[in-house]
């Protein structure tokens, strides 16, 4: 439960700051894509690949981030 709690808690900003950097309208791979290209975020991603080569960490890690963009969406909607 402690990993769950410390990826949103290092993740949730940059989801938070790449939805605000958008002027107007965006889409959720937009906003992936933006979070993905962190440098905090591409640093570990290139990590795990180098820890073991065979494991599509990018996949993981872009599906993860991808529930924390719809979680931001969903709570921003709510609180209009």
């Amino acid at each position: 439960m402690a990993a769950k709690n410390r990826f949103a808690s290092k993740i949730d900003p940059l989801v938070i700051a790449a939805i605000t950097s958008f002027k107007r309208t965006f889409t959720k791979p937009q906003i992936i894509e933006k979070v993905l290209k962190d440098p905090a975020v591409a640093r570990m991603m290139r990590r795990a690949y180098q820890v073991d080569p065979f494991w599509d960490v990018h996949l993981v890690v872009k599906q993860a981030v991808g529930i924390r963009v719809d979680r931001e969406l969903r709570r921003r909607k709510k609180s209009k």
